[in-house]
């Protein structure tokens, strides 16, 4: 799958993006290095990650600081470095340098100068801070202003297979060098010293011929088994499904809409992950090159040395004062800090997958029900009740949840907790109504403020939201027509403990009058009002009954609470 642009798809996006006057330039909303500039009614996308294209979506948009140096500017020319990952926006006595590689980076440059840096950083050869010289990254191999006689003498003098020396000699990448041997009919293994001179002219052909391609004006996503793997400016033989549009703008963000569709939050964390570890093990493979590369050359740079001259290889420049291994040492760390850091990746990938084995683990064996968003539990004889835990889920009881043949419950203190039995149709028996009343009354606001409270039943029908001509119902609040069948100075206490839930083919764990609980399980916990926290008892209760302490942190009442004791059944 393509996570980001090569040299080679920059060079064909340039021609694309509009010159004209800057209306503003606007970051998108928690997108981080993401922006968009307006040319006239023409919109640029830019991901520093490693993306640009024109686009026609609408995103949510915040200020930039850049917008006061470039607003009503005029861009009139607009060009990319070789085929490096960098695009040259260029003003009439300044420019915005985009570049689209390691994490990328914004400047506004003037003279020379860095005047606006969105990443200061600094590198051997390069420092990214305003006042700074703007510096290149190291130049490579430029194959756009190369004659024939040049390419075949480079070509010659690589190492390597013919992929290799194309992707990373001549600046192509991995996937154009295999697309040039594909076309050329060359095999990417082959060895350059092993390369016919046809070989070396058809594959030189093919190079003309791609960048010829990229001068029109379409753009393919190329797909395998129906899924988006890749993006580009021309025409591939490799694969076989393919979808055309009518830029290479238009393809790219019909690839990017695509990819992310498919992407899940941890999904698109676990790809940065195994873009980043790819990333290091690239850096990794490229400076064993270059160490290599010194080694089989090690006389020669050491003669050099000896004669104080300078040298250089592959970007390194070498310190006559000291020896090859000294001068290697950069390298080296810089090495052993990547390696590092693909362990430090991989371990936390480690740690998200036992993490996510560990919930799938809890959340089979807790499955939460649609009444778990409530107050409740089972009574003895397996009716279910549910209290609200705030007014708008005492309406959502009533309005929702309660059907013609429920019994409505209520605590009767201000501002008490309103809940329901679901009945099923069938006759709740004596018990079933106290433990009911004594479980809202405990889940009010009389838990923690008096030693007992008074609850009441009434039917369904017997509960209005319509009060008297004149008075107001504030929410979560309800007239009561008729008689109120209470039971009196219900004590504030409850059981914590674990039980089957026939009905559910579940354990779980409940917090309800001890009546209940005795009858259902072998052991429980009585609590009652109290200055512990419910974090602390929760703990502890947890241990006491061997289940999970979140799962039992939930059930419990707000406000302070003591253990009481620890019961079994006898």
């Amino acid at each position: 799958m393509k996570k980001e642009m090569s040299g080679c798809d920059i060079h064909a996006i340039v021609k694309e993006l509009p010159l004209g006057y800057v209306k503003n330039i606007k970051k998108i909303s928690g997108e981080e290095g993401k922006f968009i500039l307006r040319i006239g009614k023409k919109d640029i996308f830019c991901d520093l990650g490693g993306w640009i294209y024109v686009t026609k979506k609408s995103f949510e948009l915040e200020k930039m600081v850049l917008k006061k140096e470039l607003e009503n500017k005029r861009i009139v020319g607009i060009e990319q470095n070789g085929l490096d990952r960098i695009i040259n926006f260029n003003f009439v006595n300044f420019k915005l340098v985009v570049e689209l590689f390691g994490g990328g980076n914004l400047f506004i440059v003037r003279d020379g100068t860095i005047e606006y840096v969105y990443k200061r950083r600094e590198f051997k050869d390069r420092k990214l801070k305003v006042n700074e010289e703007y510096r290149l990254p190291p130049q490579r191999y430029n194959i756009l202003s190369t004659s024939y006689e040049e390419f075949e003498r480079m070509i010659k003098s690589c190492k390597f297979d013919i992929v290799r020396a194309l992707a990373i000699n001549f600046n192509f990448g991995g996937e154009y060098a295999e697309e040039i041997c594909f076309k050329a009919g060359v095999d990417k293994n082959k060895l350059t010293r092993d390369l016919t001179k046809k070989d070396i002219e058809t594959v030189y052909r093919v190079i003309g011929e791609i960048f010829e391609e990229m001068e029109g004006e379409n753009g393919y996503v190329y797909c395998s088994n129906g899924e988006p793997r890749t993006v580009l400016p021309i025409k591939s033989g490799r694969w076989k499904e393919v979808k055309e549009f009518e830029s290479f703008s238009k393809a790219i963000e019909e690839y990017l809409d695509e990819i992310s569709k498919k992407e899940s939050e941890k999904e698109r964390i676990h790809r940065r992950q195994e873009e980043a570890m790819e990333k290091a093990e690239a850096e990794i493979k490229e400076l064993n090159r270059v160490i290599e590369n010194v080694y089989a050359n090690y006389a020669e740079i050491g003669e050099k040395l000896g004669k104080g001259e300078k040298v250089s290889v592959d970007g390194i420049e070498f310190d006559p004062e000291k020896s090859i291994e000294q001068n290697l040492q950069k390298p080296y760390e810089k090495r052993k800090k990547l390696k590092l850091k693909i362990r430090g990746i991989k371990k936390a990938m480690d740690r998200v997958e036992i993490v996510e084995k560990m919930t799938k683990i809890k959340r089979e064996k807790h499955k939460e029900f649609w009444f778990e968003k409530f107050w409740w539990f089972y009574t003895a004889e397996n009716f279910l009740v549910i209290a609200g835990k705030n007014a708008i889920d005492n309406e959502r009881i009533v309005k929702r949840n309660m059907g013609e043949k429920d019994t409505y419950l209520h605590a009767d203190i201000h501002g008490g907790a309103s809940g329901m039995i679901k009945t099923n149709g069938k006759v709740v028996d004596e018990a079933s109504l106290r433990e009911a009343c004594h479980f809202v009354v405990c889940y009010s606001k009389a838990w923690g403020t008096i030693s007992s409270c008074d609850g009441y039943w009434v039917r369904a029908d017997q509960v209005s939201k319509s009060p008297p001509s004149g008075e107001f119902l504030p929410r979560g609040s309800f007239m009561i027509y008729g008689k109120k069948n209470y039971f009196k100075n219900l004590p504030l206490r409850l059981a914590v403990g674990v039980v089957d839930i026939p009905d559910l083919k579940v354990k779980k764990a409940m917090c309800v009058p001890e009546s209940s609980i005795s009858k259902k399980s072998g052991k429980w916990v009585v609590i009652v009002p109290g200055k512990r926290k419910v974090e602390s008892a929760a703990k502890e209760i947890a241990e006491l009954l061997d289940w999970d302490e979140d799962s039992i942190r939930k059930i419990l009442p707000t406000r302070g609470i003591e253990i009481e004791k620890k019961k079994n059944r006898n």
